[in-house]
């Protein structure tokens, strides 16, 4: 069995100290992760298999018509507020949070402005 450390927070109570783990925030079973992880995984795997597929065994000219719809379709406008594309999202980050063993610590929680996007 892993022992999980205990560490010493530095921060002092009260001081807006506050740490996100993936496996705290969000339950999820074995099953869920696991087609968490095919629907983001799978979808690569689709495509590349989808590739060399039309390159084994198509004539020439459908091959460069499978990349070029290919591209087409990677390039097309999408809906950034889809009720199904932001569910789908959601699904998989929450469960393949549990899948990444991240922990976030955050030394000031009250620094963060919701309305601003914070980057690396």
């Amino acid at each position: 069995m892993v022992e999980e450390r205990v560490e010493k927070k530095t921060c002092a109570a009260g001081s807006g100290y506050r740490e996100f783990n993936g496996r705290t925030e969000f339950s999820s079973n074995v099953l869920h992760g696991i087609l968490a992880c095919a629907m983001w995984i799978g979808a690569l795997h689709f495509d590349f298999y989808l590739l060399v597929f039309s390159l084994l065994f198509l004539p020439f000219s459908k091959f460069l018509l499978v990349v070029g719809l290919l591209l087409v379709f990677a390039v097309v406008p999408i809906d950034h507020n889809s009720k199904f594309g932001l569910r789908l999202a959601r699904y998989i980050c929450r469960n393949m949070s549990n899948y990444f063993p991240t922990t976030l610590h955050v030394e000031d929680i009250n620094y963060f402005q919701p309305d601003r996007a914070y980057g690396l």
